[in-house]
């Protein structure tokens, strides 16, 4: 990451829309949300706010799938007071008869709010997630145009890009850009799932002239 790559301030009014982009983890790994802004002023995709739990960070209060629900609905409607209008979409790594998928519709509807919920998609638009290396080429792609960047205070994501620890086995002798999927006392880099998710969906509009 270099200095392109951060900003300081938002304003809203420079986000032609945004969305929210959620990878749940219930023990080792962290439920992890970003809000991820397009910027019609820069020609970026902007992570703006975050928001990350760990169970494993406090045994004495587990939170359940309708907690992780509530905690989603909560992140949503902080962003929609801070950004002045409605998510895009709201992206979710789960599936159709999940506990936490099927709560958080269920509290979606209790609060009335009027959001599309979306599985991740690809890079070209069609269902389903890139591999890793893809989506690891893709960002560094990002990253070093500087069409990628982090709000200075999202310092789990920040700090999820800067740690990342990859295969230098599978570079050097396949010619494969992976990250090691390894756990630690900080889980392994949740954020940038989240955030990956988040560009996966925007890539098509990316790749449109005025925003290269």
């Amino acid at each position: 990451l270099e200095d392109k790559n951060f900003i300081d301030n938002i304003n809203p009014t420079h986000y032609q829309d945004y969305i929210i982009s959620v990878d749940v983890g219930q023990t080792k790994s962290a439920t992890a949300m970003i809000c991820m802004g397009r910027n019609i002023i820069s020609k970026t995709l902007d992570v703006l706010y975050e928001l990350r739990h760990r169970n494993n960070d406090n045994m004495s209060s587990i939170y359940t799938s309708a907690d992780y629900a509530k905690l989603t609905c909560g992140f949503i409607e902080d962003c929609i007071l801070k950004m002045n209008k409605y998510p895009k979409v709201v992206i979710v790594d789960s599936y159709n008869g999940a506990d936490y998928y099927e709560n958080l519709i269920s509290e979606i509807r209790k609060r009335r709010l009027p959001i599309i919920v979306k599985f991740p998609v690809k890079a070209d638009g069609k269902d389903g997630k890139d591999d890793i290396p893809s989506r690891i080429t893709r960002g560094l792609d990002l990253l070093y145009r500087g069409k990628l960047r982090f709000h200075k205070d999202c310092h789990y994501a920040i700090n999820d890009f800067v740690s990342a620890v990859y295969d230098q086995k599978e570079l050097e002798t396949k010619g494969i850009e992976t990250r090691k999927d390894s756990f630690d006392e900080a889980g392994h880099a949740d954020l940038i799932d989240s955030v990956e998710y988040g560009f996966c969906f925007y890539s098509p509009s990316m790749n449109f002239r005025d925003w290269r």
